[in-house]
């Protein structure tokens, strides 16, 4: 499972141990700006792919997915060239959205305040 969290204005996406060796990369750092929402990933883990780690494209958009636990997955959707979306497994699915979430509004809030 993944762990993610925010620090700044950043969300950063760490991979366990196989997973960091099967994406080439240990970590993902994700400008908060690049984010447009979260969900749990429920529905859309569900009989697409499982136990995978890689990117694929789905409806013409690259999507970077690692899921052992359909049920503990989250998808994150960019606004970003490399990757659409980002569908991960966490150890606790409702605290990573709410993390991010409230990074995201705290965010968007200090932009509003700086305009």
């Amino acid at each position: 499972m993944a762990e993610v969290y925010c620090l700044n204005d950043t969300l950063t996406v760490h991979l366990p141990g196989r997973d960091r060796e099967i994406a080439n990369r240990a970590r993902l750092d994700i400008p908060l700006d690049e984010i447009r929402g979260v969900e749990a990933g429920r529905g859309i883990a569900r009989g697409v792919i499982t136990d995978a780690n890689e990117a694929f494209f789905r409806d013409g958009n690259r999507i970077f997915w690692d899921v052992r636990n359909p049920r503990k997955a989250i998808e994150i959707a960019l606004n970003d060239e490399t990757f659409s979306r980002l569908v991960i497994d966490v150890r606790d699915p409702q605290a990573a959205i709410s993390e991010i979430r409230q990074a995201l509004r705290a965010r968007r809030g200090n932009d509003l305040d700086a305009a």
